[in-house]
Protein backbone atom coordinates (compact mmCIF):
# COMPACT_ATOMS: atom_id res chain seq x y z
CA UNK A 1 0.00 0.00 0.00
CA UNK A 2 1.28 3.17 -0.64
CA UNK A 3 1.10 6.32 1.21
CA UNK A 4 0.75 9.69 0.03
CA UNK A 5 3.57 12.15 1.79
CA UNK A 6 2.63 15.58 2.04
CA UNK A 7 4.91 18.13 0.27
CA UNK A 8 7.95 19.64 3.14
CA UNK A 9 6.66 22.84 5.09
CA UNK A 10 9.65 24.87 3.39
CA UNK A 11 8.22 24.34 0.11
CA UNK A 12 4.34 24.79 1.42
CA UNK A 13 6.18 28.33 3.26
CA UNK A 14 7.76 29.11 -0.09
CA UNK A 15 4.75 29.14 -2.18
CA UNK A 16 2.18 30.49 0.67
CA UNK A 17 4.50 33.77 0.94
CA UNK A 18 5.04 33.54 -2.98
CA UNK A 19 0.92 33.97 -3.63
CA UNK A 20 0.70 36.60 -0.23
CA UNK A 21 3.18 38.90 -2.29
CA UNK A 22 0.62 39.51 -4.75
CA UNK A 23 -2.12 41.14 -2.79
CA UNK A 24 0.64 42.90 -0.62
CA UNK A 25 1.96 44.38 -4.12
CA UNK A 26 -1.34 45.44 -5.17
CA UNK A 27 -2.24 47.59 -1.56
CA UNK A 28 1.01 49.16 -2.53
CA UNK A 29 -0.33 50.34 -5.92
CA UNK A 30 -3.24 51.40 -4.42
CA UNK A 31 -0.71 53.14 -1.92
CA UNK A 32 1.26 54.86 -5.13
CA UNK A 33 -2.14 55.63 -6.49
CA UNK A 34 -2.84 57.95 -3.69
CA UNK A 35 0.33 59.71 -3.87
CA UNK A 36 -0.03 62.72 -6.24
CA UNK A 37 2.45 61.14 -8.65
CA UNK A 38 -0.03 60.72 -11.75
CA UNK A 39 -1.05 57.30 -11.50
CA UNK A 40 -4.13 55.75 -11.36
CA UNK A 41 -5.78 52.76 -10.25
CA UNK A 42 -9.54 52.23 -10.41
CA UNK A 43 -9.42 49.58 -7.87
CA UNK A 44 -8.14 46.23 -6.11
CA UNK A 45 -9.21 44.07 -8.68
CA UNK A 46 -6.66 46.84 -11.14
CA UNK A 47 -4.10 46.76 -8.69
CA UNK A 48 -3.96 42.62 -8.51
CA UNK A 49 -3.98 42.32 -11.95
CA UNK A 50 -1.13 45.21 -12.43
CA UNK A 51 0.63 43.58 -9.64
CA UNK A 52 0.29 40.17 -11.08
CA UNK A 53 1.64 41.40 -14.63
CA UNK A 54 4.28 42.89 -12.97
CA UNK A 55 5.07 40.22 -10.73
CA UNK A 56 5.33 38.00 -13.75
CA UNK A 57 7.09 40.31 -15.78
CA UNK A 58 9.88 40.23 -13.83
CA UNK A 59 10.05 36.61 -13.45
CA UNK A 60 10.28 36.36 -16.95
CA UNK A 61 12.44 39.06 -18.39
CA UNK A 62 15.32 38.80 -15.11
CA UNK A 63 17.43 36.30 -17.00
CA UNK A 64 16.98 37.13 -20.46
CA UNK A 65 17.85 40.35 -19.37
CA UNK A 66 21.03 39.05 -17.24
CA UNK A 67 21.94 36.97 -20.34
CA UNK A 68 22.05 39.99 -22.68
CA UNK A 69 24.00 42.96 -20.41
CA UNK A 70 26.41 40.20 -18.99
CA UNK A 71 28.96 40.49 -22.04
CA UNK A 72 28.55 44.35 -22.93
CA UNK A 73 28.90 44.64 -18.78
CA UNK A 74 31.88 42.56 -18.39
CA UNK A 75 33.35 44.27 -21.56
CA UNK A 76 33.07 47.77 -20.08
CA UNK A 77 34.03 46.54 -16.28
CA UNK A 78 37.56 45.79 -17.97
CA UNK A 79 38.42 49.29 -18.11
CA UNK A 80 40.84 50.91 -20.97
CA UNK A 81 43.35 48.13 -21.90
CA UNK A 82 46.11 50.89 -23.45
CA UNK A 83 46.24 52.17 -19.80
CA UNK A 84 48.57 49.25 -19.24
CA UNK A 85 50.99 50.18 -21.57
CA UNK A 86 51.09 54.03 -19.99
Amino acid sequence: MTTLRSAPPVVVGFSLLWLLQWPVRAVVLLIVAALPLGVEVDGFLTALVSAVAIGLLGTLLVLPLKALLALPWALTSLGDPWDAWA
